[in-house]
């Protein structure tokens, strides 16, 4: 990757660390070629570990799954305790702490691992979520807009339209929720 060479192993004169780096094959070691995982790579300069690569034919799709998995979690994060299907059951209490085990099917559905996750972040960053919200908010105020009237109003509608899906998502993704549907395979259903 950094100085073009297919060779493996140290003495690439461009990398950070000296050693032959190659990413673009997701099957294989981006440093030893091995199609191995898990611990037992020689060359890689920070760890034991085999570094896949990625495979760059995706990754604007992949950037378009982390967007919105950012946009949801910051939503969710947003939510309030009573909001959550698994408070409306009885599982957590207003301060998202778990009161009851689940046992039905649906409440199973309702506190999925995913759920906890959200919860435990939810009650770790606190007051931070707002921060978080109003940074997002102000890096999109930040981005300069041209003088042309017209982009600018061409903008304006499509920002609308584009709010407009975004929201409709949101729903489906709520009323699947609210359906018994885990997390899990709203987020496949995101991938598809």
């Amino acid at each position: 990757m950094y100085c073009g060479s297919s060779d493996i192993g140290k003495n690439c004169r461009y990398a950070p660390h000296g050693v032959h780096f190659h990413p673009n094959d997701s099957t294989k070691c981006a440093y030893c070629k091995s199609p191995n995982f898990g611990r037992g790579c020689k060359l890689n300069p920070t760890s034991d570990l085999h570094i896949h690569g990625i495979n760059y034919n995706t990754m604007f799709r992949e950037s378009v799954e982390g967007f919105l998995h950012s946009s949801i979690l910051l939503k969710e994060l947003q939510k309030d305790y009573k909001d959550f299907l698994c408070y409306k059951l009885g599982i957590i209490d207003e301060k998202g702490n778990k009161i009851k085990t689940p046992l039905t099917e649906q409440e199973q559905a309702s506190y999925t691992a995913s759920v906890k996750t959200i919860l435990k972040l939810k009650k770790y960053l606190g007051s931070k979520i707002e921060l978080m919200q109003s940074q997002e908010d102000l890096s999109s105020l930040t981005k300069p807009i041209n003088e042309n009237f017209e982009l600018h109003a061409k903008t304006s509608i499509h920002k609308e339209r584009i709010n407009e899906a975004v929201n409709q998502i949101y729903k489906a993704f709520e009323e699947a929720h609210a359906d018994g549907l885990p997390l899990e395979v709203i987020q496949k259903l995101i991938k598809a």
